[in-house]
């Protein structure tokens, strides 16, 4: 589907809270698509995002100097590459608490629960203003003060 297709649902979102401002959200997504309509949406909203197409890019993401506030990654990657599943794995041996959304097309999210419980979903296709919720929630899990 088209970028100039969706409609920018987004846009009737509340802004985020001012203690999310400039937070850095990691996007790893093998599709060119998606990974540019998601740091599209996210950089709009104010975000600091970097993106990755896969496990190495990621890693690399991870391990260098700046923190990381926030990883979105599709579930499904490249046959022959660690999964979404696995990335997050890795992510948290070096942030512990690294919140983190899957993104999948693919995948029954009740099977994505019962590896990951406490993993928010997004499913594809999905608005900007579900991924803006989405991203939001985990970011701020007691919600607003």
């Amino acid at each position: 589907m088209p970028i100039e297709e969706i409609d920018p649902l987004y846009l009737s979102t509340p802004a985020h809270t001012q203690s999310d401002a400039r937070k850095h959200i990691l996007i790893v997504e093998d599709d060119v698509f998606y990974r540019n309509l998601v740091l599209w949406i996210l950089e709009d909203a104010g975000f600091r995002v970097t993106v990755a197409e896969d496990f190495f890019a990621s890693i690399k993401v991870v391990e260098g100097d700046q923190p990381v506030h926030l990883m979105l990654t599709d579930v499904q990657m490249p046959v022959g590459t660690p999964n979404g599943v696995a990335i997050g794995r890795m992510a948290r041996l070096r942030w512990h608490k690294l919140p983190i959304v899957y993104m999948t097309g693919f995948y029954d999210t009740g099977k994505l629960w019962a590896v990951e419980p406490d993993i928010p979903v997004l499913s594809k296709p999905f608005t900007g203003q579900d991924l803006l919720r989405v991203v939001e929630a985990a970011l701020n899990p007691a919600g607003p003060c």
